[in-house]
């Protein structure tokens, strides 16, 4: 990168400190589910979407542990109407608007794979990440068989420096788990490559899909899996239906935070 990690770190709180609500994962009502960092009552230790997903997963003869082994998410996008939600969207269309988008998924995607790549290897046991993959259109979208803009994106920071896994549909999008829904491209993963792959999305919204791309690298020889996603889309019309006032209220008053680590351990000092 031709910037130094300061300016990058400030370049994105320049550009998206004024909107973005960064992702937490606990809240004094815990009404925050630990696994995706979206809304829940205080009684479960997951949210709905959460446990739903597992509950498929193991109907299918796939276990939690062949599941990601850990969830992060950069940024809140409440459904149609703030800024986060136009980006995560905005940048995969062919308009004058997507060009600019896309320059913000790339800086908000910095953090993560540049600024604190190093705290994934310190997270995940000092296991370094030995492949990345995205998560491809499946059948159902216009872009099937066409390189996905966030893999040419994570493509570009990446270079040669860490492998990629590719991923491919084999089924129409489900709402809901599905062990057959992706398969990797080569049967088995190299074992180069199988220690630690890094998945990255552009959203969450209740997870299948990405635990479903996660299930396949694991079946493929995959070791560990960690989860990136931009963005974790909330619809806080359905929480305030289904949840509480306050606890939609509590995510509507999320700011952004600029101190914290995206992989989870406490605010520390760029190197």
């Amino acid at each position: 990168m031709s910037m130094s990690d300061a300016d990058i770190h400030q370049e994105i709180v320049n550009s998206v400190g004024r909107y973005a609500r960064t992702v937490v994962y606990s809240s004094p009502a815990k009404c925050v589910c630990p696994t995706c960092g979206g809304p829940k009552s205080s009684r479960p230790d997951r949210c709905w979407a959460c446990q739903k997903t597992i509950a498929d997963a193991e109907a299918q003869g796939v276990p939690e542990e062949k599941l990601a082994n850990r969830v992060r998410l950069g940024y809140y996008a409440i459904e149609y109407r703030d800024r986060m939600y136009k980006t995560v969207f905005g940048y995969k269309e062919k308009s004058p608007t997507s060009t600019e988008y896309r320059k913000t998924v790339e800086l908000l995607l910095l953090d993560p794979l540049v600024l604190h790549f190093q705290c994934l290897t310190q997270v995940a046991g000092n296991v370094p990440v030995s492949a990345w993959a995205t998560v491809p259109s499946t059948s159902s979208s216009r872009r099937y068989g066409e390189q996905h803009p966030l893999n040419a994106i994570v493509s570009s920071i990446f270079g040669q420096k860490v492998p990629e896994i590719l991923l491919n549909a084999e089924e129409k999008k489900k709402r809901r788990f599905s062990k057959s829904l992706f398969s990797v491209s080569e049967e088995t993963i190299p074992d180069d490559m199988a220690q630690h792959v890094l998945l990255i999305e552009d959203s969450w919204v209740s997870g299948t899909t990405v635990q479903s791309a996660a299930a396949a690298l694991k079946q493929a020889g995959a070791q560990q899996v960690s989860v990136f996603c931009v963005a974790r889309i909330l619809d806080l019309e359905y929480c305030t239906e289904k949840l509480d006032k306050s606890t939609a209220q509590e995510f509507r008053e999320r700011e952004f935070d600029q101190d914290a680590c995206i992989w989870g351990l406490p605010p520390h000092p760029l190197v």
